[in-house]
């Protein structure tokens, strides 16, 4: 009786041991036709005939293949060497959700880790990629390939780990701030500079370079002075803002709200309350955070339901740039939850900031007045 136990025990062993080697070869098998399509693309736009006894032949002078005619494509490379983590979920803000609808097209099918990695690699702002779902315990079309940021790749947030956890994470190092630390500040490694000593002049002005035309801001570091380092970064660092910075929220005659999130340039993270009520044009972070959300005031009259706990940084003087946000505010927009809820237009409104070439006007000193309130609502 013992022997045919012990007999059942290594046949088990034996099916278990035989289909793990399976799944892998199967993984590494698609893998290698994944490479293996990347090179005939690779030759065919080198224009490199194959001979017919396969291979590439003759000398590879393309410096974009390697010495055996595979693509030095940055993703093949980036992920040959990253490690996955198995059975653990990475947290991080999602930057991209898997196509799991029925019509997917086959192409865009992700099998193995590999391949969600590769798609990170190619995708602006992914540097987490989460791979596995219920295709680990049934068919390949079941997986699923999350893509995330953080803005520290080098540690990353473990949402959930454990043998039950069916999830492969890894972290790319690419798209965060490498020059910050948690705790550093807006404005990098090296703290803020407003241009007052420091050794970062910081503009007067920037504008939000919109597909609606262009609004210039004035900056105020005496309001709020990392909050203007953080702006100003946003501008003097090309594609910062690429895929990230836009407009969502319009409140004719009240606001327009958007984000400054950015990829690449670590958000601001100190706040201060204003120097005085709200006025029209003036700009502060939204909910009373730090942001990286931030609002346009456009209420005629001075926003005293608010007190002053928004942490204002800057403000637009000019009567264009004012009818841009008030054009783009009046543009198509729902209200998703109903009569009487936020206002949002149709579409993200994408933009970038850049540093202004109009110069800002003189500065004029403020200070709170009238108890008129401007409008309603929670920003």
């Amino acid at each position: 009786m013992c022997l045919l136990c012990s007999l059942v025990t290594a046949i088990t062993m034996v099916l278990i041991l035989a289909r793990m080697t399976y799944t892998r070869a199967r993984e590494h098998h698609e893998v290698a036709a994944m490479f293996d399509a990347g090179r005939e693309s690779a030759a065919r736009s080198a224009n490199i005939a194959r001979p017919a006894g396969g291979g590439l032949g003759g000398v590879n002078k393309n410096p974009n293949l390697d010495a055996r005619g595979r693509p030095r494509d940055p993703a093949f490379l980036m992920c040959g060497a990253a490690d996955d983590m198995w059975n653990v979920e990475y947290g991080g803000d999602v930057v991209a959700t898997p196509d799991v609808s029925a019509a997917a097209a086959p192409g865009n099918i992700i099998r193995t880790p590999t391949e969600c990695c590769i798609r990170c690699a190619k995708t602006k702002g992914c540097n987490l990629y989460v791979f596995g779902g219920e295709g680990r315990r049934g068919t390949p079309e079941g997986m699923k390939c999350w893509l995330k940021h953080t803005h520290d790749p080098k540690h990353p947030v473990v949402r959930a780990e454990g043998e039950d956890v069916g999830w492969t994470s890894g972290a790319l190092m690419k798209d965060y701030d490498a020059g910050a630390s948690p705790g550093a500040g807006a404005g990098g490694g090296g703290g803020d500079r407003t241009g007052s000593g420091g050794d970062v002049v910081v503009p007067g002005a920037v504008a939000l370079d919109t597909p609606a035309g262009r609004i210039e801001i004035e900056l105020m570091p005496g309001w709020h002075a990392a909050s203007v380092a953080h702006v100003a970064r946003l501008a003097r660092e090309r594609g910062s803002c690429e895929n990230s910075c836009h407009l969502y929220r319009a409140e004719p005659g009240f606001l327009l709200q958007g984000t400054l999130k950015s990829f690449s340039v670590r958000p601001n993270e100190e706040t201060k309350r204003g120097p005085k009520v709200m006025e029209r044009g003036e700009i502060g972070w939204a909910g009373e955070g730090a942001g990286p959300d931030f609002f346009v005031y456009l209420g005629d009259r001075p926003a005293t339901h608010w007190g002053t706990g928004h942490t204002v940084w800057g403000k637009v003087t000019d009567e264009w740039s004012l009818r841009v946000a008030d054009a783009i505010v009046n543009g198509p927009s729902h209200t998703p939850g109903g009569e009487g809820t936020m206002r949002f237009l149709k579409d993200f409104m994408y933009f970038d900031v850049v540093e202004s070439e109009r110069p800002p006007p003189p500065s004029s000193s403020s200070s709170s007045s009238s108890s008129s309130v401007g409008g309603g609502g929670d920003v």
